[in-house]
């Protein structure tokens, strides 16, 4: 109970926050322009990318899904950054705000009556320089913030899979965000 208070907190500190970023995007006409054609990305995943359930002790690999997530979509359209590839280099940094897998069972029988059963995921994402450190690439300065749903729900149709079905959204929307952003 008190996650979900708190969570409904953060959603709502997020959504007046949100609108900002999201005009923060959208002022800056520069953007795109800041991102030199051809381009890829790696992607790196922060926050609380562990969910452990108090009570039954279960862990999610939130942070992991996502980044295998995200990483697929970035492939399929062409755009995940490789060694050696003679792309401009760029990484998404993914700050994972908060995570609940809800309720399988509640969001079945009683989704359409609440939604204290949904799984929800909050995120913010910004797009950053590539800089190479120990064989390793890190997030430089930031170019831009990405806009994100901030917080995205499976109700009553996100049924058995929907605590998994919410990161794999959550990640392939930003990607699709990414492409329509800065590649299109």
């Amino acid at each position: 109970m008190r996650f979900t208070q708190l969570l409904l907190g953060i959603m709502t500190a997020l959504l007046v926050a949100g609108c900002m970023a999201k005009t923060t995007v959208l002022l800056d006409k520069n953007a795109k322009e800041k991102v030199v054609a051809p381009a890829s990305f790696y992607l790196s995943v922060v926050g609380k990318t562990l969910y452990e359930d108090a009570d039954s002790k279960e862990k999610i690999a939130v942070g992991e899904i996502f980044q295998e997530e995200a990483s697929k979509k970035l492939k399929e359209i062409g755009a995940l950054a490789e060694d050696g590839d003679g792309k401009n280099h760029y990484v998404i940094l993914v700050n994972i705000l908060g995570y609940e897998p809800g309720n399988a069972a509640g969001r079945y029988f009683l989704g359409q009556l609440t939604n204290s059963f949904d799984a929800a995921i909050v995120i913010n994402a910004q797009l950053c320089a590539a800089v190479k450190e120990d064989g390793g690439v890190k997030a430089g300065e930031i170019i831009a913030l990405i806009p994100t749903g901030k917080a995205l729900h499976k109700g009553l149709f996100g049924g058995i899979g929907g605590w998994k079905t919410i990161i794999v959204d959550a990640a392939r929307d930003l990607i699709t965000t990414v492409e329509k952003t800065f590649l299109d």
